[in-house]
């Protein structure tokens, strides 16, 4: 594993079979070693905070800050709603004023990382401008479109896009070497809020999980041809129709695919 300095301790970052990383600090007067932390699987890096109890770490594009003492972690920013999408955070310096300082890495198109860096200041919300703002579910946002909402957030002067990411009710089944995810506890809030009326402006379909065909049938779902028609820079005739028709349902078309 890594070995990680934090503002009064050290210790060592290694993978736990549990399904995570392991945090473990080391007694810096006696040189033995403290109770394990488990954090999330991939975390490969963690950041002191101001406070010597504390520490922060970055999880699919969100930054999260894990309290020593109450062994308690609370997500205190997700990168996205800074319009920012990135791939992983080399570098994060904490600022008492609760601004953050970081280095942020988005894996390109090719082999090749980007690597930029930002003072992340707070801001009372009332001093942004009013958009109207439309929810798009997903079983997992994937770094495509996570840039993708980043990119549009950033150019649209009257729609912002919110994420709501339903994995985080997914279930972790951990063994030694291996590491899976059941995904059918988030199908499951997604499916009682959808039926309870909650509905998303946006779905993500990208999980095959997802039954497209009942959810068109309860009326949940919106024909996707006339705005297709109506739209100055897509037509039907560009597109090919073969994978237009072998995605419709019932002759509509409830999905759109990125590729085939």
């Amino acid at each position: 594993g890594n070995l990680v300095t934090l503002s009064n301790q050290a210790g060592i970052l290694f993978y736990a079979d549990a399904g995570g990383m392991n945090f473990r600090p080391i007694d810096a007067e006696t040189l033995s070693w403290c109770e394990e932390v488990l954090i999330p699987i991939y975390t490969w890096d963690i950041f002191p905070d101001t406070d010597g109890n504390a520490f922060y770490y970055f999880d699919d594009g969100s930054i999260y800050r894990y309290d020593l003492v109450t062994r308690q972690a609370e997500k205190v920013l997700d990168l996205l709603d800074c319009d920012l999408d990135a791939t992983e955070l080399p570098s994060l310096y904490a600022e008492e004023d609760g601004a953050f300082r970081v280095l942020l890495g988005t894996q390109g198109s090719g082999v090749d990382n980007t690597y930029e860096l930002y003072d992340l200041q707070p801001i009372d919300p009332s001093m942004l401008p009013e958009k109207t703002v439309l929810t798009l579910a997903t079983l997992s946002l994937s770094q495509s479109l996570r840039q993708q909402v980043a990119k549009f957030n950033r150019e649209n002067d009257r729609y912002r896009i919110e994420v709501q990411d339903y994995s985080e009710y997914n279930e972790v089944i951990a063994s030694p070497g291996s590491y899976t995810k059941d995904s059918s506890p988030a199908i499951t809030k997604l499916n009682t809020e959808l039926l309870s009326g909650n509905l998303p402006d946006l779905i993500d379909f990208t999980a095959t999980e997802l039954p497209v065909a009942q959810y068109a049938a309860k009326g949940f779902l919106e024909d996707l041809l006339p705005f297709l028609r109506a739209d100055s820079a897509v037509s039907e005739e560009k597109l090919n129709q073969n994978v237009l028709d072998a995605i419709k349902t019932d002759g509509k078309l409830y999905q759109m695919p990125t590729a085939f």
